[in-house]
């Protein structure tokens, strides 16, 4: 079961990723914002889950739900850049691109790398925490694959 739930969070992330280029560079930032969220928003349950379990101590869960804060915040403050440089009539990729890049170098740290002692932990989190890590990454590539308008 949980080799098919880390599979379908993975496949659903990828796709929202993936799926139809925006037709410009702010609905890709936009899109991309909303694929951050949604793999934030996918990754909490599992957060609750195993600290319930048993299978995260305290140090764990903070490490975890501190990272998915600091994405959540990046990713407030990405939304909000991309809508002010729309409104100020802002065209074309490449000021978007920035932005995109600002945001995921705000959050340098790869969750892949967290180590938890639950050996079960360590391989969902690596698909889960990696999925919010991919969303991230895919926004840069996302607007730059968008059409400037």
């Amino acid at each position: 079961m949980h080799k098919t739930r880390r599979l379908a969070i993975l496949s659903v992330v990828l796709a929202l990723a993936l799926s139809g280029c925006p037709k410009d560079p702010y609905r890709a930032a936009i899109q991309g914002s909303d694929d951050v969220s949604q793999a934030v928003s996918a990754a909490i349950p599992f957060l609750a889950q195993y600290y319930s379990a048993g299978k995260l101590n305290d140090a764990e869960k903070a490490q975890a739900a501190g990272y998915l804060q600091s994405v959540t915040q990046a990713n407030q403050t990405f939304r909000h850049a991309v809508v002010a440089a729309h409104t100020s009539g802002v065209k074309g990729n490449a000021a978007y691109v920035a932005l995109a890049q600002a945001f995921v170098n705000s959050v340098p740290t790869d969750p892949r790398a967290f180590n938890y002692k639950s050996a079960d932990a360590q391989t969902q989190f690596n698909t889960v925490l990696g999925a919010v890590k991919a969303a991230l990454d895919a926004i840069v590539v996302l607007i730059q694959n968008g059409k400037a308008a």
